[in-house]
């Protein structure tokens, strides 16, 4: 039934080793806080997807420019707290809505450019999986449309 259910949802979580393990591989331009263990302090570190196909895509809201809109009517971006990178698609004629939801001790961390490549990866994957066409990614300056 996965292949034909209108939500997918995953948590990806990473714990103080995890992160321990990541942050000082990062290039010195990709580290946006040079202190994991501050970023640790600050919020759980936890990246949370989801897609939502047909009618339910436009239940997946974000915030913009301080008015909370439909993802599919957006097209892609950032919502307004930098903290939801979203896009969308056309999946069998029918609008399609991708999100990656990331506290900000993560994205501090990991930092946008890193943030915008994961989601890249699994709203690309995503739509692939489900034969849409038309996939729409944030830009280069993250804003929507």
């Amino acid at each position: 039934t996965a292949a034909h259910g209108r939500v997918e949802s995953c948590v990806l979580a990473l714990g103080p080793d995890g992160v321990r393990r990541v942050a000082p591989g990062l290039r010195p331009e990709e580290r946006q806080v040079a202190d994991a263990e501050r970023a640790l302090d600050d919020r759980p570190w936890w990246l949370r997807t989801y897609s939502a196909y047909g009618d339910d895509a436009d239940a997946a809201l974000v915030t913009v420019g301080f008015r909370v809109r439909p993802v599919p009517e957006l097209g892609a971006g950032r919502s307004q707290d930098g903290e939801v990178l979203f896009g969308s698609a056309t999946c069998a004629d029918r609008p399609a809505a991708f999100t990656l939801h990331i506290p900000p001790g993560y994205r501090a961390v990991l930092g946008d450019a890193r943030v915008a490549e994961l989601f890249t990866a699994y709203a690309t994957e995503a739509a692939q999986r489900r034969g849409c066409t038309g996939l729409k990614l944030p830009g280069a300056a993250g804003q929507a449309g």
